[in-house]
């Protein structure tokens, strides 16, 4: 039981400790079209075929989108969010290459420290919905080094920010996407629902708007449902996301997961476990 409890929390984590009550209106046309580099540099780091690969290309976009020149043409607000995403897509695959990466467990941390320092000096309960959702990546990351009474205290509140969103019939596609996670994540005793994260998983495919979302929705639901053993609506999500990246080193290793019998969320929430048992195979 505590093993299980230990893994909820874990993947529910966010820091909705300090999360606005309100919403700021979208980030500037200018920041919108950084934002939107931004995804498409996340989405084709998937196409490398090894993690320095992905993580080195990564870390030559972060350079030039977010360069000093780049930064005053943007908010404070809209630089921390972008540096979220990126610190998170450093970590990913840091952790993917070594889960015991020592250097990527601290820039993550600092990252986390970043925001925290920010948001002090920012009291304004008004948030844009991307920092905050930017933030949700980052903390899940760091939620080890964490107190576990913050974790649990941390992990309802992030409940309580997706139902709100949703109740308020947000076009955003990622509070589904990471709602979903959220509610197949959960255990039943802590509010999970796999009714319910097949249904916001399912209207995240549907608000989809570009190839980021739409790669990313298609490929963790076609996850859940591996799970779930639905092989037909497997196949055909996942074919869903192959058609967005043909050639991508992330989708062969997913593939090659579910060809073993795993799901890459399950790989995410119990790694050591299914290394463990592929070793064995």
């Amino acid at each position: 039981m505590k093993k299980a409890r230990d893994v909820f929390l874990l993947l529910i984590l966010s820091l909705l400790l300090f999360a606005p009550r309100a919403f700021s209106l979208d980030f500037s046309e200018h920041e919108n079209s950084v934002l939107q580099e931004i995804f498409r540099v996340r989405l084709e780091a998937r196409r490398f075929a090894s993690n320095p690969e992905a993580l080195e290309f990564i870390k030559k976009s972060r350079a030039r989108i977010l360069s000093d020149s780049a930064a005053t043409k943007i908010s404070g607000e809209a630089k921390i969010t972008f540096e979220n995403f990126f610190a998170w897509e450093e970590f990913h695959f840091s952790w993917e290459e070594n889960p015991d990466d020592a250097a990527a467990w601290d820039s993550i941390g600092n990252q986390y420290k970043d925001n925290l320092s920010w948001q002090s000096s920012h009291p304004d309960d008004a948030r844009n919905i991307w920092y905050s959702l930017s933030l949700f990546d980052l903390a899940n990351s760091c939620m080890p080094k964490l107190k576990f009474s913050d974790v649990l205290k941390i992990g309802m509140e992030e409940k309580r920010f997706y139902d709100s969103r949703i109740e308020a019939d947000s076009e955003n596609c990622v509070v589904y996407f990471n709602a979903a996670l959220w509610y197949s994540f959960a255990p039943a005793i802590g509010g999970g629902s796999d009714s319910k994260a097949e249904k916001y998983f399912a209207e995240a495919v549907k608000k989809a708007k570009n190839d980021y979302e739409k790669f990313f929705a298609n490929l963790y639901f076609s996850q859940f449902e591996f799970d779930r053993g639905e092989t037909a609506l497997f196949e055909e999500l996942f074919s869903a996301a192959e058609k967005i990246l043909p050639q991508s080193g992330f989708l062969d290793f997913v593939r090659a997961l579910n060809k073993s019998g795993f799901s890459y969320l399950e790989y995410t929430k119990n790694r050591e476990k299914v290394e463990k048992a592929l070793r064995r195979k």
